[in-house]
């Protein structure tokens, strides 16, 4: 896809806040579905595993690796509340602020594996920059990290 604000390369957005955001969006409309069918589950146990395993925070960590911040919070924010619905929708439980971040912590540490995407967002995109770095020296001596 390419337009005038940016363009799609290997599914990742490069250009303006906008492209990028509404890309992102895209991806979020793109999983609703899947996270209404899996938070109409009777067994809420077989829906919090495939909600873990399936369904949020790996939907969208391609996108968190591969784009700035900055360019798409209002996206994963949006996603997060609807990974935050599915979980209502079949746990009958709507937790507060606090009770969700503890959701967000692994298992081993007294949470529900439900990792909060915004809060991944700037050490994913910084690992993909530091992991592709020497890659892009290769091609272009000059090239250099912004700060």
């Amino acid at each position: 896809m390419i337009a005038a604000c940016g363009f799609k390369f290997l599914g990742s957005p490069l250009g303006t806040r906008d492209f990028c955001s509404a890309l992102t969006e895209k991806r979020v409309l793109k999983n609703e579905p899947l996270l209404q069918a899996i938070g109409d589950l009777e067994d809420p146990q077989a829906a919090l595993l495939l909600l873990r395993s399936c369904a949020s925070f790996g939907r969208i960590a391609f996108s968190l690796r591969t784009t700035a911040s900055e360019l798409h919070e209002e996206a994963i924010r949006d996603f997060n509340e609807v990974v935050q619905a599915c979980f209502g929708s079949f746990s009958g439980f709507h937790p507060d602020d606090g009770q969700w971040q503890q959701a967000g912590l692994s298992i081993h540490f007294g949470g529900l594996g439900l990792r909060n995407a915004c809060d991944h967002v700037p050490a994913a995109h910084i690992s993909f920059l530091s992991a592709c770095f020497s890659a892009c020296q290769l091609l272009d001596e000059k090239y250099e990290l912004e700060a």
